[in-house]
């Protein structure tokens, strides 16, 4: 705090900053899990997070007085299962969906029903197998729905942004590989070492966290991870 006052270029920034409340969050979980000794689990959550206070970010130059100004509340409901299975020892399977469903009112007492990057269900699945000894293949896919871009809403007004169906992203559906061999050395001293190949968005999706900047396609990424002991 004292560096931010200290370059704040408000005009008189020990007023600014004097009174402000940090952000709150109240997070509430309720989890259930069953487990079979090397064979598997499943388990359920659910959740509630109420915020309050929150503030405004801004970037470009001198904060207008607004922005210390709380917009006021909001709270995200959500249900999440996941399981995993291990049909031999060499292989584990998994996979977990989540349900959100949020509630917002800014200072206006407007109520809304979507928050920036708040995706309404998200699933992800995959797998481990090592096999020779020294291989292990891991594949997941990542599923994401009905979520909102809110960039453009940081300097738009001083309340919570209005999302609309312009700002609503396309679903994405990615997924991903990693083949990795590894290996020890008693000189150096290694052990848990690894070399590895691994591919991202092996199917090209074309997809954008905000409109107009498309992530990358298919990415191959080589690597050597060295643990010393």
């Amino acid at each position: 705090m004292n560096a931010v006052v200290n370059t704040s270029t408000t005009i008189i920034p020990d007023e600014r900053w004097s009174n402000i409340k940090p952000e709150v969050v109240d997070h509430y979980e309720l989890a259930l899990t069953h487990m079979w000794a090397k064979t598997g689990s499943v388990g359920a959550n659910v959740f509630r997070d109420r915020g309050k206070d929150r503030f405004r970010t801004y970037m470009y130059g001198p904060i207008p007085n607004q922005y210390n100004d709380e917009l006021g509340h909001y709270e995200i409901r959500g249900l999440e299962l996941n399981g995993t299975l291990s049909p031999a020892e060499s292989l584990e399977v998994f996979a977990g969906t989540t349900w959100l469903k949020v509630e917002a009112r800014g200072t206006n007492g407007l109520k809304q029903e979507n928050m920036p990057y708040t995706p309404k269900f998200q699933a992800q699945a995959g797998c481990s197998w090592k096999f020779m000894d020294n291989f292990k293949l891991y594949v997941d896919m990542q599923h994401i729905r009905d979520f909102y871009q809110g960039t453009t809403f940081r300097t738009a007004g001083f309340d919570l942004a209005t999302l609309t169906p312009v700002d609503k992203l396309h679903d994405i559906t990615l997924c991903n590989a990693k083949l990795s061999y590894g290996f020890d050395e008693r000189t150096p001293r290694l052990k848990d070492s690894e070399v590895y190949f691994a591919v991202n968005n092996i199917f090209d999706q074309d997809y954008e966290y905000a409109k107009g900047y498309p992530m990358p396609g298919v990415t191959f990424f080589v690597g050597l991870n060295l643990k010393f002991h």
